[in-house]
Order: C-alpha cells, then sequence, then structure tokens
C-alpha cells in the first residue's frame, strides 16, 4: 500500500506485472487511527492467491486468485515498515516516522 497525494493505492505484484488500484482518499483520515487488516496468501499462479484489505473493518480491496508472489516461489514473505525509497535523495519535510501494528498472524498450510 503506498500515498501518493491524498490516494491511497495498493500495488499487486508477481514478479512480471504490477496492478496499481487506487482504494480512495486519504484526506477524512488526517490526524485520526485507520485500522487496516490484509489477509494474504501467496501464490505465484493465483491459484489459491488471497489478498485482502480492510480500512476500519469494511473492504477496501479483494484481489483474490491474481499472481501474488514471484513465479515458482513457494516461499513467499510478508514485510511491514514505513519505507521512503528517495529519502536520501530528496529533502523531507517529515522529521519521524512512527507505525504501530498489533497481532500478525500466520497460518501456514
Amino acid at each position: 500500500m503506498t500515498l501518493v497525494g491524498d490516494r491511497y493505492q495498493v500495488q499487486l505484484r508477481d514478479g512480471n506485472r504490477v496492478q496499481t488500484r487506487d482504494i480512495g482518499s486519504a484526506a477524512p483520515d488526517r490526524g485520526r487511527w485507520v485500522q487496516w487488516t490484509l489477509h494474504y496468501r501467496p501464490d505465484s499462479s493465483g491459484a489459491s492467491a488471497i489478498t485482502e484489505l480492510e480500512k476500519d473493518g469494511a473492504r477496501a480491496l479483494s484481489a483474490n486468485g491474481i499472481p501474488n508472489a514471484y513465479p515458482n516461489d513457494s516461499r513467499g514473505y510478508f514485510k511491514i515498515g514505513i519505507y521512503k525509497w528517495w529519502w536520501k535523495e530528496r529533502p523531507s519535510d517529515v522529521s519521524e516516522r512512527t507505525m504501530f501494528f498489533g497481532d500478525v498472524v500466520a497460518e501456514v498450510r
């Protein structure tokens, strides 16, 4: 998930392609807590892939059956954090970044 201007966007990647989906305005969320829930099962074929994102309990994205892992990679993994790839090249007016996250539950099949 990325923040582009005042829009939330999600990128679905399978190693070969990138699909970008706009999932709404972030403007109403400024200054308030937002709860995001991700359901993710990696699958490079898409046959059993699950990518679902909820915002404050409401479905924001459902992309089930769409490849969401590198081709032929059965070891998909999940990363979480704040990533701003141009920190070293571009000036920033942000001096502090804080992210809170709750339970991360892994189900192995």
